[in-house]
């Protein structure tokens, strides 16, 4: 019998015709998850107001492998704690303190990051993803080995499981790719999804358009490699139609490492022999980009995505700058977020996250809410394990 908790962190962003509210009680009764974190790296990253992950060009290069390290060991020497550039801490630090109030294992892949971790891991690509303003972000033979590694480590997971009791495990698929919304708003557009202006952002003002004219200048070069007619805007019929027959032309075009490893691991966990596996994508905006991506190459294939759950924090599911449950919609994802709050925190660098500061990564808000509705472990008790984990960390 589960014990009951005072407050439940469910927020149900979009229920998707009632499929949210029924894996998110799926997800109660899990007794312990595999949680994965798929690291990359990419040149959009370099470009001043694009992403929080780190206070400089430089340092934003090195966060996937620093919060890796820190997720599973510590810091190594030497480094600190990746901050933003107005001082603000990683979201490693709730990911880490969370996961330690659950039963779990945690894989690290290295999807291609421009430093690797000093952790245990495994290595899926050599190389981050160019600039996306190139059409060219990635070369054809990369996606596909990437989405080979997806399909390997789901096939790896798939055998562990064999013989355990249903329900028992679920995955939890978790990313830290700086710049990764800026990818993900160019894959919305070459999908032919409206999704202009709808993306949360590490940043606190999202800078839309900066994100969209870099998804623009990257769909016109694609366009004109693949010989498909483009308006000046890079959005035509022709393209999505293209891309939506080729979802892995759409990341190698313009998307990143993380999002063709990730898209392979959920093709495969979640084919038609796997349909009642569950898996919990935990991210916001980017992993509605690798749900969208999946969920095409499944329809391509005459099965839509079922049993995949994209988990957040309120943070992105409320950015007021955002309006991430209607692009939830459009995609068709289950979209919950964790209703937690660090404004009672005792450190300025975390409470600064409830004036829209990092907000999410790492698998954050999915971490969060498995700590309170698998463990029914209480708000004030994450809180607390958080506070601790900063100060040991700063």
């Amino acid at each position: 019998m589960l014990t009951k908790i005072q407050t439940d962190l469910t927020d149900i962003v979009f229920d998707a015709n009632g499929r949210t509210t029924k894996l998110v009680e799926r997800v109660r009764l899990a007794l312990r998850i595999d949680f994965i974190l798929a690291l990359a790296g990419s040149e959009v990253s370099d470009i001043e107001g694009v992403s929080a992950a780190g206070s400089s060009p430089e340092l934003r290069r090195l966060t996937p492998a620093l919060d890796a390290d820190i997720l599973l060991s510590h810091l190594p020497d030497q480094q600190k704690l990746p901050v933003s550039p107005t001082g603000i801490a990683s979201p490693v630090v709730l990911t880490r303190a969370a996961l330690s109030l659950i039963p779990h294992q945690t894989t690290v892949v290295d999807c291609g990051s421009f430093s690797s971790p000093q952790i245990a891991h495994l290595k899926a690509g050599e190389v981050p993803g160019k600039t996306i303003t190139s059409g060219e972000a990635l070369t054809e033979a990369l996606v596909n080995k990437l989405f080979q590694a997806g399909i390997k480590l789901a096939d790896d997971i798939e055998k562990e499981e064999a013989g355990k009791a249903q329900g028992e495990t679920l995955v939890v698929l978790s990313e830290c790719i700086p710049g990764g919304t800026t990818t993900a708003q160019a894959i919305f557009m070459a999908l032919g999804i409206n999704a202009e202006n709808l993306l949360s952002s590490s940043v606190p003002t999202c800078n839309h358009q900066q994100k969209i004219d870099m998804a623009k200048a990257g769909l016109e070069k694609a366009a004109k490699r693949f010989n498909l007619e483009a308006s000046a805007g890079g959005e035509t019929a022709e393209i999505a139609h293209h891309f939506k027959s080729s979802p892995l032309s759409a990341i190698a075009a313009v998307g990143d490492p993380m999002q063709a490893f990730a898209v392979g691991f959920i093709t495969r966990r979640h084919s038609q022999s796997n349909s009642n596996t569950l898996t919990i994508l935990g991210g916001g905006c980017q992993m509605l980009a690798v749900y969208a991506l999946a969920d095409q190459i499944a329809k391509n294939a005459g099965q839509p995505l079922s049993n995949v759950l994209v988990a957040t924090t309120k943070w992105v599911a409320h950015d007021q700058h955002a309006e991430t449950g209607k692009l939830a919609r459009l995609v068709g994802a289950p979209f919950v977020a964790s209703h937690f709050t660090l404004k009672d925190s005792a450190h300025p660098g975390l409470r600064a996250y409830e004036d829209g500061h990092v907000k999410e990564g790492v698998g954050a808000g999915a971490a969060i809410l498995l700590a309170n509705i698998m463990c029914r472990v209480e708000e004030a008790t994450i809180l607390q394990t958080i506070d601790s984990f900063y100060t040991a960390l700063t």
